[in-house]
This record gives C-alpha cells, structure tokens and sequence, in this order.
C-alpha cells in the first residue's frame, strides 16, 4: 500500500512554474513557499491557519510580482484527488452557505484543497486580488485543477472556468 505524498503534487505545481519560467532572476515574479517576506501577507496570514486556533497560515506556493503589488496567486495543494474540493463548495460561492460548527468547518479546510486555497484567499482580498489555485494528484496527468479569483474588498470568491 502506498501513501499520498503531497511533496510530490508541490512538485508537480514547482515544475509548471519552472516551465514557466516564474523562477528566472531576471523576471518580475516572485514565488515564495509557505511564508511570504511581503509584510501584507505575513499580517494577513498571522492568524489565518486552516485549524481555526489562531496560528499562522501557510499556502503551499505565494506568486506575486513587484510591478503589481495589490495582485497575489496563492496555490493549495493535496496529494489525493479526492480531496480536492469538499461538498460545500459551490455554496460557498454562491453566498448560501449555511453556518458550520468550528471543528467540522476546520477538519473541511484541512482536508480539501479548493475549501483550504479559499479560507486563504478572503483573508488575503482584505487588501489585495487574489488568484486561488487549489491542485490535487500526484502527476500533471492526473492532477485536479480549480482556479478561484477574490477580487480585493469582495466578500465572495469567483469560479475561473473555461467556457468552450
């Protein structure tokens, strides 16, 4: 029996922005892993953990670019593709959520990254836009990909879909 091994779907996020080219010197990208040195985020994020006790909260990957300051890409990370997105997400984002009790809403947002990249993204749209990534599975073939935008002041996240 193997076990999911969430490094290896941060990898698999690390090696897109690599082919990207997000961690060339000479760019105006920064990407930072589980901490950010931007004093906005760091204020934001101090009490933002996904437990619900109080400590600092920790995105897997941190994109921002010095020339757009108030604009940030947050990713959230899972190695099992089932736990990508909870039940309660597409309430979430259309406002009829209804309320959850402390310890089932912080067992859901470590649980799943879409529900986990979002709690991220509304501390964060305080004071800046945010593009939330939440990434599940271990390959790039097999990952799962949502893309969410909080745009800053909003109180409600918005689903980047692809329309064809």
């Amino acid at each position: 029996m193997t076990t999911d091994n969430e490094r290896k779907t941060e990898n698999v996020v690390r090696d897109e922005f690599r082919r990207l080219k997000y961690y060339d010197a000479s760019g105006d990208i920064r990407v930072e892993e589980q901490k950010s040195n931007i004093e906005a985020v760091k204020r934001l994020l101090r009490f933002g953990s996904k437990s619900g006790l109080g400590g600092k909260g920790s995105p897997e990957f941190i994109v921002s670019s010095p020339s757009s300051p108030d604009f940030l890409v947050i990713v959230e990370c899972k190695a099992n593709p089932k736990d990508h997105a909870s039940a309660r997400i597409q309430k979430l984002l259309s406002g009829n959520d209804a309320e959850e009790l402390e310890e089932a809403k912080a067992k859901r947002l470590q649980r799943y990254a879409a529900d986990g990249v979002l709690h991220y993204a509304k501390s964060l749209s305080r004071e800046f836009s945010v593009i939330a990534v939440a990434v599940s599975g271990e390959t790039k073939k097999g990952a799962s990909v949502s893309t969410f935008l909080h745009t800053k002041g909003e109180k409600r996240p918005k689903q980047l879909l692809l329309s064809h």
